[in-house]
Order: structure tokens, then sequence, then C-alpha cells
């Protein structure tokens, strides 16, 4: 962290792409890290958790499992580990604080290093998927809860650690629930286990109950006044409203931060565009507006840029997706600007796949959201809904496990030997029905037979750490010989960010994009990218003409090698088809081509095969202009129009051979 904070070392791409910032990267606004260090115990104690230190590790001392509470910003994530470590919680164990996202896994462990003055991957380390910063002497060990889930493959009892933390439950994603089915189990087994539930101030009493009622430590909060300002209606044009807002406040009110919510990542970049946009022609002697995104896909050292003190004359603008909700606290805000949204997975029966939705959030997000507001003094959090629309509003939100896809959970849960799934006992069962369609799904591909035991490809496919039609596409890619060619893909399709967008340089960028584009699809499209920085060299300079983030595709090169080493420990063979590329298209359609398969329909778009929706393809991608006349695709969202993403063209000839009755 403390190599990527400083800023005048940061990309020297971004100097050039993004000029309003220009200044802010200057010596004048470097940060001083020794400074931080100086007053890093100060911080320490003028959290509200060591207030009640001696209390709380009392509790966990008297008690194997604790459900802790308290305002994010407290210090859960950050002291309760370090205080478990310097307690001597690691005599006989390591102690694993587990995050839903891997954004919280980083930003954590990075912390806790900084104020432990200890190198990361030392003391203190973090994994997430397809990347371990761990070694032999880590004993305090951040990790996502998938990571942990697929410890258990090869250490059912968790001997690895003494202490667990679940560390923001209330997220309630499908692996946090999961987790919690397991580790209830397990604390039966392991009585030395000690177990803490780490959540914000909500349904603790809920999982006290399900947690054979154990013992809720409250960590008093410290939150000041928070004044909500509510709209006279709902606004459906939410972005503009939003810059509107941000202008206003930064026009009239002269100190603090300004934090805004928006559902995901193409709204946060076109947002942060119009405020540069529209802010240049400002009253001058205005402080300058610093903007600064923040969604999980960012590259660690531009998420790094929202932690940084704002400097004198300068306020931060921040403008997040829902991990500044809990995952990441940021010091100074004073002002909230909250639409009222979140892009949520939503399970297709149909194609059996997860949809990506913009939805309303619940009272309880909205709540949090607020909360924001008011850590560093009075705030004021400006809702762009009606309080009667509040009203109307879930009090929380649905947990995941009960709208998204189960299948990839219930092939994990099979791995680790659970075999009757339908009784497992979760905190919220998502009903038999749909676990009874999971099933079905990994049934019809292969993963599990009639009676519901994994099969020899389930086993091969439970290793891998992706999709179950993907870990399918790859495993089976070995037999068609063109695995050298899929691993590239799949690994390209586990990366976000891909390419540059700087607001200056629009133009050549598209221009760009547009040269790579391969008449296959996107699919190809992404393998002839990777195959052409290879031929350079995995040069950087490539990237940078190209407009393409080399640090996305140095990313995707560590998980192709670690796919490369489970194909390995599988013996499934490595090969390449050399220039028969439509060996690869041939191979996608087979294994996409019954779930994720589309048809041109003229004046109204495509038509999805299982359940006959009216979708596009996605402006982004290389086939937008072509439209050919059958897809298949990798995923579907929702925003005003239903897209289509990762689309490659099928082979019309192959698709009689597959399918002749449908083709007809």
């Amino acid at each position: 962290f403390r190599n990527s904070i400083i800023f005048d070392s940061v990309m020297n791409i971004n100097r050039k792409r993004h000029g309003l910032e220009d200044e802010f990267y200057s010596s004048k606004c470097k940060y001083k890290c020794n400074d931080y260090d100086n007053s890093t115990e100060e911080i320490q104690r003028n959290l509200p958790v060591y207030k009640c230190k001696k209390e709380l590790l009392k509790a966990i001392d008297n008690n194997q499992i604790v459900i802790v509470t308290g305002d994010t910003g407290c210090g859960k994530s950050t002291q309760i580990p370090q205080y478990l470590l310097k307690a001597g919680y690691t005599a006989n164990g390591n102690i694993a604080c587990t995050q839903p996202r891997r954004v919280g896994a980083i930003s954590l462990a990075n912390r806790v290093c900084e104020e432990l003055d200890c190198y990361l991957g030392g003391e203190v380390g973090y994994s997430i998927r397809f990347e371990n910063v761990t070694s032999s002497i880590t004993k305090l060990h951040y990790l996502t809860d998938g990571v942990l889930i697929r410890e258990l493959q090869t250490d059912p009892l968790l001997k690895a650690y003494s202490v667990i933390i679940i560390d923001e439950a209330h997220e309630r994603t499908i692996q946090t629930d999961a987790l919690f089915g397991i580790l209830k189990c397990l604390t039966k087994k392991r009585s030395d286990l000690k177990l803490i539930i780490s959540s914000a101030t909500l349904q603790a009493d809920d999982f006290s109950k399900y947690f054979y009622n154990a013992e809720i430590f409250k960590i008093p909060g410290r939150l000041y006044e928070v004044k909500i300002k509510f709209s006279k209606k709902s606004e459906n044009e939410y972005i503009d409203e939003v810059v509107n807002k941000v202008l206003k406040i930064h026009k009239k009110n002269r100190h603090g931060d300004i934090l805004v919510f928006l559902p995901g990542q193409e709204e946060i970049e076109a947002c942060c565009n119009m405020i540069r946009k529209r802010n240049r022609y400002s009253d001058k002697s205005l402080p300058n507006l610093l903007i600064l995104p923040a969604y999980s896909a960012l590259v660690k050292r531009e998420l790094s840029k929202i932690f940084i003190p704002t400097p004198k004359n300068y306020r931060k603008v921040v403008v997040a997706t829902n991990i500044a909700e809990t995952s990441l606290t940021i010091e100074g805000i004073v002002y909230v600007i909250d639409p009222g949204l979140v892009k949520q997975k939503v399970y297709n029966h149909m194609l059996s796949i997860d949809q990506l939705i913009t939805s309303d959030i619940s009272k309880a997000q909205a709540d949090q959201r607020a909360g924001r507001a008011g850590r560093v003094g009075r705030g004021v959090c400006y809702r762009l809904f009606s309080e009667k629309k509040y009203r109307k509003m879930l009090e929380y939100s649905i947990p995941e496990i009960q709208r998204a896809n189960l299948a990839n959970t219930v092939l994990q849960l099979k791995s680790i030997g659970i075999r009757d799934i339908e009784n497992f006992d979760l905190i919220d069962h998502p009903g038999r029905e749909r676990l009874q369609e999971a099933i079905k799904e990994l049934i019809d591909i292969a993963a599990l037979d009639k009676t519901g035991d994994l099969t020899d490809l389930g086993k091969y496919m439970a290793a891998f750490p992706l999709d179950p039609i993907l870990s399918k596409i790859l495993i089976m890619s070995s037999y068609k010989n063109c695995s050298e060619e899929l691993l590239t893909i799949v690994a390209m399709l586990c990366v976000q960010n891909l390419f540059e967008k700087p607001t200056n340089q629009m133009f050549e960028a598209n221009r760009k994009k547009q040269e790579l584009n391969r008449p296959q699809g996107d699919h190809i499209t992404l393998l002839y990218i990777y195959i052409m920085w290879r031929d350079s060299d995995y040069s950087n300079h490539w990237c940078e003409d190209n407009f393409i983030r080399y640090s996305t595709l140095k990313q995707a090169q560590n998980i192709r090698n670690q796919l490369i080493e489970i194909m390995n420990r599988c013996r499934l063979k490595i090969v390449s088809c050399g220039s028969k590329i439509v060996e690869v298209q041939n191979t996608l359609s087979l294994y996409y081509f019954r779930r994720n398969a589309a048809r041109k329909e003229s004046g109204i778009g495509y038509r999805t095969l299982a359940d006959n929706q009216i979708v596009h393809i996605h402006p982004s991608s290389a086939l937008f202009e072509r439209q050919p006349g059958w897809v298949v695709f990798h995923d579907i969202v929702i925003t005003k129009e239903k897209y289509i993403r990762e689309v490659t063209k099928i082979n019309a000839l192959f698709l009689q051979e597959l399918v002749p009755s449908t083709f007809q």
C-alpha cells in the first residue's frame, strides 16, 4: 500500500490521459507516508473498538461463537484481528478474516500491514481468487469467502485456523451464507475453534439465533447527526441529477468531501466524465475537484487513491458502487448523494444464468449509505428519491442465495462432502425448488449423476475456481484440441476493465478498439488481444499504444498460469488448434448453445432460444455493428434494455449438425 499510494509515482499514462487531475499528482500534493506512520497509534486509540478492547477479548475468550456488531469505520475489520494476534490466538493456528469482496481483502491486508509495520505476505497476507499473497509465516490471513470454501476441499476441518472471523456478514452473499452453514457444523466438531461473526448493526439477533443463541457484543458507535434531504419525486435521469447536485454542493459549500453512490462501472465512468466536463466552467476560486471512481473491477493502484487524505485546496468526489456502503471506509465524507439504486444478480430460470439487474436498494442500505456522511462531523445525505418511495422499500435486501444461481455453490458443497443439499442448514433457505433446479442444471452438464452425486467430470469441474459452464468448456477443450486457446479466453473472461477510456483521447481509443475487434466475435477478440500482447514480448508500450490496461493483461496472464497448473494436476492435455480458430468457435457453440444462444430477428434484435427473451448485442461488443444471424453469449446485463455480452458468431453448418431440429 505504501508503494501504491505515493501520488507522484502513479503511472505516467494517467498524467497524459486525465488532464484535470494533473496538479494533484504533482510533488506539491505528494502524500508523506511517514506522517501517516507517526499518527497510526493515535488513530487506533481513537477508534470506538479500542474503548471496549478488554471486554471484547473477554467475550471471545469465554464463548466459542460471538456476534460482533458496530458501525462501519469503528475498527472491526482492522483492529479485532490484531487484538487476537497480540493476545496469542495464533499459538495453535492462524486467524482467518473473510471478506465478501476481493477489494475488501486486499485493502484490509494492506492497511493492517501498515499498522503493524510488516511486509505484505509476511505476518499478514491475503488470498482472493487467482491471487495468493501469503507465506509460511503468515498468521493473519484476509481472504474472500469463496477461497475459504475452496480450502475445505483439502482441509475439511480447517485445522490451519484457530480463529475464523466472518466479516461484513450483513452483506449476505451466497458464499457467506454457505460458510455460515459449514462453520455452524464445524464448531460442533472442533471445540477449540473460535468463530466471530462481524457485522454492521443489522440483523444481529438473526445471526445470534442461528448460531445457537450466541452472545452479541455491540461496539458503541460515534456517528454524528446526518440530515436527510429527499427529492420531491424520484429521478429517472439520475446521472444528470447527480452531476447537478455535486456541482451545486461544490459551489455553495467550501468544505467536506462528497460520496456518490451509483449502480455500476458504466454509470460511474459516465458520471465522472460529466462532472469533469461541466466543472471546467466553475468559479476558479473554488477548491479543485478531485474526481475518483470506486468499483470492484478498478485496478488496485487507482482504487487506493480514495483512501488518501484530501490535500489543501482540493475537494474529493468519490463516485462508487455499493462497495462504499460498508466494505470501504473513506475518511472526510460530509455529503452523500444517493439515487437509491444497485446492480444485483438475479437468476434467470430459463437460461440458467445470473442476470445483472439495476434495482432499488433496501431501507437498511439507504441508512448505511446516509451514515457515511456522519463520520467526521455533521453531514447531509441527498436522496434522489421521494420519502414515499423510501417508505415502500424493503427493510432488508433479499439475500443473494434466494435470488441468484445456486449451481456453483451446490457443486462446491458437493465437493466438500455435503450430499444432502436440500436439508443443509442455511440461515435463509432458498427453497427446495431452487436447489432442485441447480441440481438439475449440474446433471444436465454431467457434473452430477442422476442420483445427485459428483461424477468424475464434476470432480474435475470443482477443481477449477470458475463458473461450472466455463470449467466444462475448459475441460472439454482438451479433447477438442483447442485447450491452449480456451485457456486464454477463459482467463480473459475472468478479468474486467480491459480497455482504457481516456476522456481526452476517446476517438483514438475507440479507433484502436475497432482495429482489434475480430469478425468472429468477442471471445476471439480477447484471444487475439492476448496473442498480440504475447507476441510483443508482453510489452507495456504495446498496451499504451492500443489503450489496453497492462495491469489487466498481467492479471489474465497470472490466472492463465494458475489454470494451467490445475489442468496439469488433472492430467488434461494442453494443445493448440493452430490456425483452425473455427474449432474454438465450435467448442464455445457446443457448450454455450443450449443455455446461451440467440437468433437474429429483423427489426427487434435477437431472441434467446431458451426463453424467447428479446435481447440486443451490447454496444461494446465486436459484433455490435455486424449483427450475425446466430450467436452464443456469456452473460446478460439489464439496464434500459437487455444486453448480451461477450458474444460469438455461430457457424451455421456446425449448428445444423449440432441441433438439426432447432436449426430448421
